[in-house]
C-alpha cells in the first residue's frame, strides 16, 4: 500500500512539473501583436474607367489562438492613396466566416489565416511605386503598422504586343516554375531589371533555355523559336523559409524595329505551404518575435 502511495505521490508531482513547464512554454511563446509574413511581390495594375485595379494578391497572418480580431483592410503609410479591399479570408483548416469557429489554421500555439486583397488607385500610376510598409485594420478598430517585406506596383499597357506568347506553365515540389512559350519575331534580349532582382537572387536561379539571366545580356532569339522561362528554387535557410515571392522581371530586348523595348513575364509565385510548428517558432525567434 506504502508503495502505490509512493507512486502516486510521484506521479501527481510529475503531471504537476509537466503542467508547469507547459504554461511557462506557452506564456514564452505568445506573440506580442500579430506578425506578417514577409513577402516580395510585384504586382500588375490595370487600367479601369477611373483610376487602376490590381490582380488580387494574399497577406499572410499570424495571431496566437487566443486573438480573435480578423483584418478588415490594409493601407500603406508610404503611398495613402493606394487602398487594398478585402476579397476574402481563407486556409486550409477549419473557418465560418459568420459562425462561432475560430477564423484561421491551427500551428501551434498560433492560427495562421491567409487574407485576399484587391489593389485599387484611384488615380493613374505611370511608373513603379514600392511599398515597404503596411498598416493593419482589424475589426475592434485597432491599428497596427508593420513591415511588409516589399511589394511593388507596376502598370501594364494593354496595346503592348509581347514578342513571346506562353502557352504553358508548370511548377513542382522542388520549387521549380517553368514557362513554356514561342517567339512570334526575331529578337534580342538586352536583360532583365526588377525592383526584386537583388531578393530573387538569393532565392532562384532564373534562365531562359539554360542560359542565366542577368542584367546585361546579348541572347539572339529566332522567330518560332521554342522559349523555356525557368526559375529554379535555391534552398532556403532559417527564416527564409516563409519568405514568399512573386516575380515579374521586366526583360529588355530589341527586334528589327532596332528600338529598345521591354516586356514583363511571371516567372514565380509562389504561396505559403506546409507549416511546421517547430519550424514556425525557429522563424518567430529568428524575427525576433518570441
Amino acid at each position: 500500500m506504502k508503495k502505490s502511495r509512493t507512486v502516486l505521490v510521484a506521479s501527481l508531482v510529475s503531471l504537476g512539473i509537466m503542467v508547469v513547464i507547459f504554461s511557462v512554454l506557452v506564456v514564452k511563446l505568445q506573440l506580442d501583436r500579430p506578425v506578417v509574413f514577409h513577402q516580395y511581390m510585384e504586382l500588375p495594375l490595370y487600367p479601369q474607367d477611373v483610376g487602376m485595379k490590381g490582380e488580387y494578391f494574399t497577406l499572410d497572418l499570424l495571431q496566437n489562438r487566443t486573438d480573435e480580431r480578423q483584418l478588415l483592410f490594409l493601407s500603406f503609410p508610404e503611398a495613402e492613396e493606394v487602398q487594398a479591399h478585402l476579397i476574402s479570408p481563407w486556409n486550409s483548416g477549419f473557418w465560418t466566416f459568420q459562425g462561432t469557429e475560430i477564423l484561421g489554421e491551427g500551428v501551434g500555439p498560433y492560427r495562421k489565416t491567409t487574407y485576399e486583397f484587391h489593389v485599387i488607385l484611384e488615380s493613374v500610376l505611370e511608373e513603379e511605386l514600392a511599398l515597404t510598409k503596411v498598416k493593419l485594420h482589424f475589426n475592434d478598430d485597432s491599428v497596427m503598422e508593420t513591415d511588409l517585406g516589399k511589394l511593388v506596383l507596376f502598370p501594364v499597357k494593354i496595346d503592348q504586343e509581347d514578342p513571346v506568347g506562353i502557352f504553358s506553365s508548370s511548377s513542382s515540389s522542388e520549387r521549380e516554375e517553368i514557362r513554356e512559350g514561342r517567339a512570334n519575331r526575331e529578337f534580342k534580349i538586352l536583360g532583365i531589371s526588377s525592383s526584386l532582382l537583388d531578393e530573387a537572387k538569393k532565392y532562384f536561379q532564373l534562365s531562359v533555355n539554360g542560359v542565366k539571366l542577368e542584367e546585361d545580356m546579348d541572347l539572339r532569339v529566332r522567330s518560332g523559336e521554342a522559349l523555356s522561362f525557368t526559375a529554379k528554387g535555391l534552398k532556403k535557410k532559417g527564416a527564409d523559409h516563409y519568405v514568399i515571392f512573386r516575380l515579374s522581371p521586366k526583360f529588355r530586348y530589341m527586334d528589327t524595329t532596332l528600338e529598345e523595348k521591354s516586356f514583363r513575364l511571371e516567372m514565380v509565385h509562389e504561396r505559403l505551404m506546409n507549416l511546421e510548428t517547430l519550424d514556425i517558432i525557429r522563424y518567430l525567434k529568428e524575427r525576433g518575435e518570441i
